[in-house]
């Protein structure tokens, strides 16, 4: 079925039941709200620029915050544990990073399809935070071999596309998307009516 047709249904869905259309606008507008409500409290403690820092200074750092949005000045990849997953716009890649002594077990997560040469040999930027149990519990099922990280001391996940302006574009999308949300419901009955004076309904 061509996007269009999708539309077409979609706007008669509404037209027919308004209130189905209201719902679908208010959890769109909830949805974006808080993303763009948490983003806005983020972007009032994230400084103008990453903080350059070793991977252990960043640890220290974590110790004190949820997270930190850092330039971190070398990390060792894992060139055996790249996983590669979705297609076109939701290419996504995670790469396994550690330091020399292999007590950080770290996951890095790209926007795109990644291999061992497109990484980066000196600083990697990106948000950092320590990595929750259920994702480490998740990466063997996804393809991972942390055999080599069984005395990992630390666990950490770095967002390599999270930053500043990733922070903003957040707030921007839910500046858009919360009115178009709660506009919804007078627009499907503003359809409704028209559909009816076109002989639609």
């Amino acid at each position: 079925m061509s996007s269009h047709h999708l539309v077409h249904g979609a706007l008669l869905l509404f037209a027919r039941f308004p209130k189905v259309g209201g719902v679908f606008g208010l959890l769109v507008a909830a949805a974006f709200g808080f993303l763009g409500f948490s983003s806005w409290q983020d972007l009032q403690t994230m400084p103008e620029v990453p903080e350059t820092l070793t991977l252990s200074e960043a640890i220290l750092k974590l110790e004190e915050a949820e997270d930190v949005w850092v330039e971190l000045e070398w990390v060792e990849w894992d060139c055996d544990n790249i996983v590669s997953s979705g297609g076109g716009s939701d290419d996504r890649t995670d790469v396994i990073f550690t330091d020399e002594s292999h007590q950080i077990l770290g996951r890095a997560i790209f926007s795109s399809q990644v291999t061992c040469a497109d990484l980066p040999g000196g600083a990697v930027e990106g948000v950092l935070r320590r990595m929750s149990e259920g994702v480490y519990e998740r990466l063997p099922e996804r393809g991972f071999d942390l055999a080599d990280y069984a005395d990992a001391e630390t666990r950490l996940s770095l967002c390599t596309y999270c930053g500043r302006g990733n922070s903003m574009l957040a707030v921007i999308l839910g500046a858009i998307f919360v009115p178009l949300g709660l506009s919804l419901y007078p627009l499907c009955l503003y359809l409704r009516k028209d559909f009816r004076k076109k002989g639609l309904l």
